[in-house]
C-alpha cells in the first residue's frame, strides 16, 4: 500500500509500484530511487542499473569454394561491438543448407579455420556477452566443395607438319 514515488536518470518519474521503460536507451544507465510512504512513515531504496548497447557487428567472411581435398580459407568474424565487452564465441556448422546447426567442439574463437570440408558446408558464429543474456548470431557463409576434373586427348600419333588437335574433357562434381 502507500504511494511510490520514483526518480531516475534522462529525467525519469513515476508514480506507480512496479514501472516499466519501454525501449530503454544506454542512457538510462543511473541510480533509481524509490520513495515509498505508508502510514506517515517514508522508505528510500536505490538501485544502480547499467544499460548496455545491444550487440552488432557479427558478419563473418564470404562463401568459397574449394577443390575436394584442398583447405578452405579462414573465416574471418568481424569485431563485435555492443554488450559489455566480455564475448563467448561458438562455431556452428550445417551441411544440409541450414535446416539443422551442429557445434563444432573447440572452436571458440572470433575466427575459424574449417580445414578441408568433404561436402558442402555451411558456418556461422553465435556470440554471447559475460553479462547481457541471449546470443548474437551471424548470417551463414558457404565453402561449397567440388571435384572439378578434367582429361586430354588427342590425334597423335602425329608426324611433323600434321595438325595436332586436342581436347579437353571437363567433369564437374559437387
Amino acid at each position: 500500500g502507500g504511494t511510490f514515488s520514483w526518480t531516475g536518470p534522462n529525467g525519469f518519474t513515476a508514480n506507480t509500484q512496479n514501472p516499466t521503460i519501454s525501449n530503454v536507451p544506454t542512457g538510462a544507465t543511473g541510480i533509481y530511487t524509490v520513495t515509498q510512504s505508508i502510514d506517515n512513515v517514508t522508505i528510500t531504496a536505490t538501485h544502480s542499473l547499467t544499460i548496455y548497447p545491444v550487440l552488432s557487428s557479427n558478419t563473418v567472411g564470404s562463401n568459397q569454394t574449394i577443390q575436394t581435398g584442398n583447405a578452405a580459407n579462414s573465416l574471418t568474424g568481424s569485431t563485435i561491438t555492443g554488450g559489455s565487452g566480455g564475448y563467448t564465441y561458438q562455431w556452428e556448422h550445417s551441411t544440409n543448407n541450414g535446416s539443422t546447426w551442429t557445434t563444432i567442439s573447440g572452436a571458440t574463437n572470433s575466427n575459424h579455420n574449417p580445414g578441408s570440408p568433404s561436402i558442402t558446408t555451411q558456418f556461422r558464429r553465435v556470440v554471447s556477452d559475460a553479462i547481457v543474456p541471449g546470443s548474437f548470431t551471424s548470417g551463414a557463409v558457404e565453402i561449397r566443395v567440388v571435384n572439378y576434373t578434367a582429361t586430354v586427348t588427342s590425334n597423335a600419333p602425329l608426324f611433323a607438319a600434321q595438325t595436332l588437335n586436342l581436347a579437353a574433357t571437363p567433369s564437374q562434381a559437387g
